[in-house]
């Protein structure tokens, strides 16, 4: 049997292993909504103990099940043990006081009281380590003299017996190791620590094959920096949330490629869409659609002689229908509500997928992020793991969020400016004229006209404003048509699960106008 105070160590996948783990990636995309839940250490652990899912949808077991397992085998060796005909008879012989000859006075006692309860298996089978293993030591003893006759307790030769009650010990033995082992398992670091060799001998193949899967797939994703920061600090890396933001783009996607025609606009690749007559200057990353006569006249006058030799500083493109700027503000209600309803995981798959979209169809484009509760404040996309409700704030302050993205914006004056207010109640907080936040509870007439008086201020700024409402209660859906109907902008009612497609889908179509 292999120590414990050993430990192992796991190497990359080579194609040698008869073990595939998941590749870092695959173990990100398990774990997406986990690690954007709040706690990535909370997330691992969780991932540690309930196992993974492969992209085929088989489950890896973790720490969980191998308990159930272990729980289960234990049950199965205690029937074994009553029903042993060996354990039997030598209850009977030391029942009749035979059988103890030569042994020290503990195992003596020991095993006559074993003999003397009608549990005795059970009792043997949840004896602590120690005790078993003494127990073992001197049932040896006696058998080793030969085994028990069954008519008058007398030894005679009888080895086919021998084996079968040691090996039950010794198995029993190996699941107290393993269970020591797997309750010293505090993180991910610690479950190289359990042998394979050890869960194979306990509990087969197959479940020795599941932890070595699991260990391997999880230190890996460790090593592969998408988590970093030590300790308590941890974070994901820029990576990861890109990874993350694909993956819930792609899903956006499939699914609106599902609905009409009319609804396909963001299937379409940067750089498609008609041409508007206009042309500007080149600039890195631009589409090659050259205005020819533009170009060449702009390398006359920069003095390049005959023939005329272009230079990058002189292309001209045309302009097409997207290449337009945009800057929009997400501003995400971080109220009670929110986190109460489990609303916030979808707002923060929503941003990455705003994100992502920005990035990879409309990379001209500028995403800011805003959160609010009792007031409002900028964030940040590495925030948005860890960002959680607000548990000491009261109200929802919806003119604070008018407010600070009326600001924000206020930086990309030329460009199309938007705002996505998402938020799932009324607003019960409003800031008066000398900075103090006053929360009512419901909405006074105070507190509606102050937010309504924001909502005119993005008028006349020229902002466009979409409120996506998580809420189908009539005075909420009412207070969001009132302030879409005083800003010209659009009102969408969604449930969390559509969430990110209804927002994508909206800004697509935004940014064809």
């Amino acid at each position: 049997m292999t120590s414990t105070g050993m430990r192992y160590r796991y190497r990359a996948w080579d194609g040698s292993q008869t073990i595939m783990p998941l590749a870092p990636e695959q173990v990100l995309a398990a774990l997406s909504d986990d690690l954007l839940s709040g706690n990535i250490e909370q997330a691992l652990d969780r991932a540690l103990h309930r196992g993974l899912t492969d992209p085929d949808g088989e489950q890896i077991a973790g720490l969980d099940q191998l308990r159930d397992a272990l729980r289960a085998e234990r049950r199965q060796l205690e029937q074994s043990l009553a029903d042993n005909e060996q354990l039997q008879q030598l209850a009977d012989a030391l029942r009749s006081g035979g059988g103890t000859e030569g042994l020290d006075p503990q195992s003596s006692d020991l095993l006559e009281a074993l003999a003397g309860h009608p549990d005795s298996a059970r009792i043997l089978a949840h004896l602590p380590a120690d005790a078993r293993t003494q127990a073992q030591a001197a049932i040896d003893q006696i058998l080793r003299r030969g085994t028990l006759n069954r008519e008058d307790g007398s030894l005679d030769d009888a080895p086919e017996f021998s084996g079968s009650l040691a090996d039950i010990l010794t198995h029993l033995g190996q699941l107290d190791e393993l269970e020591q082992a797997i309750r010293r398992v505090r993180t991910v670091a610690d479950i190289a620590d359990i042998d394979p060799e050890l869960v194979r001998s306990a509990l087969g193949q197959q479940a020795s094959n599941a932890i070595e899967r699991l260990t391997a797939s999880l230190q890996g994703f460790a090593d592969s920096g998408f988590v970093r920061g030590p300790g308590g600090k941890q974070e994901l890396s820029a990576r990861a949330l890109q990874h993350i933001g694909d993956d819930i783009l792609t899903a956006v996607m499939a699914r609106l490629a599902s609905r009409q025609p009319g609804d396909r606009l963001l299937l379409h690749r940067r750089g498609i869409h008609d041409l508007t007559g206009t042309s500007r200057d080149y600039q890195f990353g631009d589409p090659l659609a050259l205005d020819l006569s533009r170009t060449v006249l702009q390398a006359v006058r920069r003095g390049s002689g005959t023939p005329v030799r272009l230079d990058a500083t002189d292309f001209a493109i045309f302009e097409r229908e997207d290449s337009a700027r945009a800057a929009t503000v997400l501003a995400i209600d971080l109220s009670r509500s929110m986190g109460e309803r489990g609303y916030l995981l979808a707002a923060k798959r929503l941003a990455l997928a705003l994100t992502t979209l920005i990035r990879t169809r409309f990379p001209r484009d500028i995403l800011l992020l805003t959160g609010f509760s009792e007031s409002a404040r900028p964030l940040t996309p590495p925030e948005l793991p860890r960002l959680a409700w607000d548990r000491f704030g009261f109200g929802t302050n919806i003119q604070d969020a008018l407010r600070l993205g009326r600001s924000q914006l206020a930086a990309h004056r030329g460009m199309q400016r938007n705002l996505i207010l998402l938020t799932d109640g009324e607003p019960t907080a409003h800031r008066d004229s000398d900075g103090r936040i006053h929360f009512n509870h419901p909405p006074t007439p105070a507190t509606l006209a102050s937010t309504y008086a924001e909502a005119d201020r993005l008028r006349r700024d020229g902002i466009t404003l979409a409120v996506c409402v998580l809420s189908a209660e009539l005075q909420v859906v009412r207070f969001a048509e009132e302030l879409t109907r005083r800003t010209s902008g659009d009102l969408i009612v969604t449930a969390p699960d559509n969430l990110a497609t209804a927002i994508a889908l909206h800004y697509g179509k935004r940014r064809k106008h």
